[in-house]
């Protein structure tokens, strides 16, 4: 979808994003969003939306979605990348907390066997 979105846009500058419409830039951010498009989102609105377009669209490359960036965005994603990496996370956290008992219960045998 990355690539699509500068297909179809290549020729856009910040000022043509700025000239449509808010719905349609929230819009068009929200779609790549929940599609697995990395587009700076800044609940503070620091970061115009046209301007987050815009720099996605200078990007030579896209860029990753990391575990905080997820996280932080509390939104539904339809992307199998996006659902892949929190899916690894989770088994991730899950191994790292059975780590952590197996560990708390073999230093509590030895010390109730001592």
């Amino acid at each position: 979808i990355w690539e699509e979105f500068n297909d179809e846009f290549s020729q856009f500058s910040e000022t043509d994003f700025k000239a449509a419409s808010i719905s349609f830039q929230s819009g068009i951010r929200l779609y790549l969003r929940m599609n697995g498009v990395w587009v700076e989102q800044d609940g503070k609105r620091r970061t115009a939306i046209a301007k987050s377009l815009y720099n996605t669209l200078l990007e030579k490359t896209p860029t990753e979605w990391t575990l905080e960036k997820v996280s932080r965005s509390n939104k539904k994603f339809d992307s199998l990348k996006i659902l892949h990496l929190m899916k690894n996370a989770a088994s991730d956290q899950s191994s790292s907390s059975l780590k952590e008992k197996a560990t708390s219960f073999l230093l509590t045998s030895t010390d109730a066997g001592t």
